[in-house]
């Protein structure tokens, strides 16, 4: 069975796509990417308290909730 919070990489594409084609001058395509990994993924209070740990290894950049969304802003 297909756990529930990770949403599907078919679903992940399409967003990427849509985000692509420009809404707004001032609405970058990461910035719709970020709020959709932020909304799907919802970071915690513990990823939040890890955070300064995780990012100095890139399995850390993966496993945070606060870190992989500022890689999908970026």
């Amino acid at each position: 069975m297909r756990d529930r919070r990770r949403p599907s990489a078919q679903y992940r594409c399409c967003v990427h796509r849509l985000a692509a084609d420009p809404l707004h001058p001032a609405l970058a395509s990461g910035t719709i990417s970020g709020l959709v990994e932020a909304t799907l993924r919802k970071p915690t209070y513990a990823d939040f308290m890890a955070l300064r740990d995780d990012v100095q290894t890139i399995k850390g950049w993966w496993r945070n909730g606060v870190a992989r969304v500022l890689l999908n802003f970026s």
